[in-house]
């Protein structure tokens, strides 16, 4: 589609103003007057999301066979290539747009803020790529230094003079397995190594837990396990180039009191593939997926068939199970639905009420974004595509499309300072829609 200017923007909205006219579920006039070429994001041949961060956009881009970072204003629409220098490190993670922390190619670990760099440390190393985790406050990381054989453990505040040694001759699987074993919590600062220890924000040993898979509560107040069970050599299962084994009890550890509780047993057996653990947004409730599982007789995972999801309502401590549930993916909406498709195929998605019997089928569900798997949710509403519409959902499961576009969508982000839509289509356009 050729690139143009205002008199694109009026034709768009003509086009879009007749499809509505033909749509069963027409958008509201005033939403699509909203909708607003970005002029300056022209010329692309690539375009992907990064993050929405208080009123910005940071999306990767290629134009004229140039890869760069780019910082989209969302309030004045200002565009500006930041971090150009990312393509020359081995690792490049942007903090903002004034700051980031990298790893070269000879393994030295940097920090910079503004025009001021600092070394951190070196022999920086990985299976497919250096070990390197940094905290979701972006004040610190998380780190192996060494080889597969003999690598150690380290914390970095960005504030501090040195790094804190945590762990000597750390295993071999945790070093294969640091990318998703070991986790910062989400608020304070604390960590879980290797799915065991749990250290507090000054690198101190808190607690323990003995786990196959592990994930916080996005207040940080619980920590939601898979047991490893007892004779665990006899439940050992390889999925992909991980071992772990297959357990029959999911756990729930209060942080703060460092108690933990058995809060759901199935004899079938409980693993994690594909994010089976999840909780909703305020914490309330935390889910595992359930299902038979096959396995090789190498000890492999063949297949899980996926059948229901488990729920359990933390301050109820009292949970159920959500009958026919057949996908690889599924996300707690609202604290009484939950939705799920399939990640790797193409299927339906589906919205079900937990505690009823109301469902709901999208025939043509897309991946939204980097942050956002298939809905987005934000307070009391959520959004997700079916083909080519965006659909708003609230609490009691009502549905109202805001926008069907003339063209086949990329992306979808929500920016909630501002309440804009940033939405890509496959010309490697990208427009703003007001919420």
């Amino acid at each position: 589609m050729k690139k143009k200017k205002d008199y694109f923007v009026i034709i768009l909205i003509l086009v879009v103003l007749n499809i509505i006219g033909c749509s069963k579920e027409p958008v509201q006039e005033e939403t699509i007057e909203e909708l607003r070429q970005v002029e300056k994001v022209q010329g692309f041949s690539s375009i992907n999301g990064y993050k929405v961060q208080e009123g910005k956009f940071f999306f990767t881009g290629i134009k004229k066979n140039q890869w760069n970072l780019y910082r989209l204003d969302l309030e004045n629409e200002d565009l500006k290539a930041i971090h150009p220098e990312a393509e020359n490190y081995d690792v490049y993670i942007a903090l903002g747009e004034d700051a980031a922390v990298y790893i070269d190619l000879d393994g030295q670990l940097f920090y910079r803020t503004g025009e001021e760099e600092k070394r951190i440390d070196d022999e920086i190393m990985g299976i497919q790529r250096p070990n390197l985790l940094v905290s979701p406050s972006q004040e610190g990381v998380l780190y192996t230094k060494g080889p597969l054989e003999e690598a150690d453990l380290y914390l970095y505040f960005f504030q501090q003079d040195e790094p804190v040694p945590i762990k000597k001759n750390i295993s071999q699987d945790a070093f294969r397995t640091f990318s998703f074993t070991t986790q910062w919590s989400n608020k304070n600062n604390y960590f879980i190594y290797h799915n065991q220890e749990i250290y507090n924000d000054k690198g101190e040993l808190y607690t323990t837990i003995d786990a196959t898979t592990a994930l916080w509560s996005p207040d940080d107040n619980y920590i939601a396990y898979i047991k490893i069970p007892e004779a665990a050599q006899e439940k050992e299962i390889t999925i992909g180039h991980w071992n772990t084994y297959i357990g029959e009890e999911l756990a729930l550890l209060n942080v703060e009191e460092k108690k933990a509780k058995t809060i759901y047993e199935n004899s079938k057996g409980l693993i994690d593939p594909i994010d089976s653990l999840q909780w909703s947004k305020n914490a309330a409730k935390i889910g595992v997926s359930v299902g038979d599982i096959t396995i090789t007789p190498h000890k492999e995972l063949d297949e899980l068939n996926y059948e229901k999801v488990y729920v359990y309502d933390v301050a109820a401590e009292e949970g159920m199970e959500v009958e026919n549930i057949h996908f690889n993916y599924y996300e707690i909406l609202f604290d009484n639905y939950l939705y799920a498709s399939s990640i790797g195929k193409k299927e339906v998605l589906e919205l079900v009420e937990i505690y009823e019997k109301d469902r709901k089928k999208y025939n043509n569900p897309a991946l939204l974004n980097s942050q956002d798997m298939f809905v987005i949710s934000h307070q009391k509403e959520g959004y997700l595509l079916d083909g080519r519409k965006l659909i708003k959902l609230n609490q009691q499961g009502e549905e109202e499309v805001i926008f069907q576009g003339p063209w086949e969508i990329n992306e979808v982000y929500l920016d909630t300072k501002t309440k804009t839509f940033i939405i890509t289509n496959e010309e490697m356009e990208m427009y703003l829609l007001k919420k």
